[in-house]
């Protein structure tokens, strides 16, 4: 268990698959219907613009190979 304020970071190497990947963990503390709902709020502002980034960034790429 991590203490309060600290972080953790783990580096593995993949060379046959290279890629990258961020992982976020918030602990919220006991369970409330606020609480659940201010977290999906966070993942819903976090994931859409990053989706959009990455569906953006393969299109283009798609685009200027054909």
């Amino acid at each position: 268990m991590l203490t309060v304020d600290s972080s953790y970071v783990f580096h593995g190497d993949n060379d046959i698959q290279p890629s990258s990947c961020v992982l976020n963990h918030y602990q919220l503390g006991m369970e409330t219907t606020h609480s659940t709902m201010l977290l999906e709020l966070l993942v819903k502002v976090i994931k859409d613009p990053l989706f959009h980034k990455l569906r953006y960034d393969i299109l283009s790429s798609t685009h200027l190979l054909l």
